[in-house]
């Protein structure tokens, strides 16, 4: 079962929130205290690839950042007691729609051991309202295994 928060934000304009769902590194800076908590982010380099298959046009985007503390925001699911491995791997789809896996895991689990990881699945997507405003939608979920404020 998977807990489920979501949004709709209407937002002046599209080029900023694109910008920022195509280069991850903003969460060390805009979300410094709640998503991102480390500038390890913005210092990884993504592995980018190219989406051109079934019909579907756009960018896979890997960043991995190892040994970093666990930020505010992964704090609120549960209590480590080491710093993380964090990935944040997601497809870019065009024109205007992020489908997100990522998480964190204890340095020293195994790549394959999600006991004590974060594990995050993202969707988010664009529609322009008017020709100057934009709908933001934001789903995101996790494990409902995993604690949080919001039960």
């Amino acid at each position: 079962m998977l807990r489920r928060i979501a949004a709709v934000l209407h937002q002046d304009g599209e080029e900023l929130i694109a910008d920022n769902l195509l280069d991850f590194s903003h969460l060390s800076y805009v979300h410094a205290k709640t998503l991102g908590g480390t500038p390890a982010i913005a210092q990884a380099r993504p592995l980018i690839e190219k989406i051109d298959a079934q019909g579907q046009r756009g960018v896979k985007v890997s960043r991995f950042v190892q040994n970093v503390e666990a930020s505010p925001f992964y704090r609120k699911f549960r209590a480590f007691d080491s710093n993380l491995d964090r990935w944040f791997v997601y497809d870019f789809l065009f024109p205007s729609t992020l489908l997100m896996h990522s998480g964190g895991r204890p340095v020293g689990d195994a790549p394959d051991d999600n006991s004590r990881a974060v594990l995050l699945h993202s969707c988010q997507t664009l529609t322009p309202e008017t020709d100057t405003s934009t709908h933001y939608f934001f789903q995101q979920s996790h494990p409902a295994s995993v604690q949080d404020e919001s039960r």
